[in-house]
C-alpha cells in the first residue's frame, strides 16, 4: 500500500518551496505541515494525513506554477529576440 510522507517530510519540503519557488503555497504549505505533527503528536493520524496530503498539493502546486513561469519567461525572451 503506499505510504505518505511524514509530517516532518512534508515540512521540509514546504520550507524549499518557500524558499526557492512560490512562497504564497510554500507558506500554508508549512502552515498545514505544523497542523499534520500537531495532529500526528495527538493521536489522530488519519488527520494527520490528510493535513500532509493538503501540504503536499500545495508544494506541487507552487512548484508547477514556479516551472511555468520560468517557461513562459524564457519562450518571452526567445519569441521577443
Amino acid at each position: 500500500m503506499y505510504e505518505t510522507k511524514t509530517p516532518l517530510g512534508s515540512l521540509i519540503q514546504s520550507l524549499v518551496v518557500t524558499l526557492l519557488c512560490c512562497p504564497p503555497f510554500g507558506v500554508v504549505g508549512v502552515v498545514f505541515s505544523v497542523m499534520a505533527m500537531v495532529w500526528e503528536r495527538s493521536g489522530d493520524s488519519g488527520s494527520a494525513r490528510r493535513f500532509v496530503r493538503w501540504a503536499d498539493g500545495l508544494n506541487a502546486a507552487g512548484l508547477a506554477l514556479f516551472i511555468l513561469g520560468v517557461l513562459a519567461v524564457l519562450i518571452a525572451r526567445l519569441v521577443g529576440s
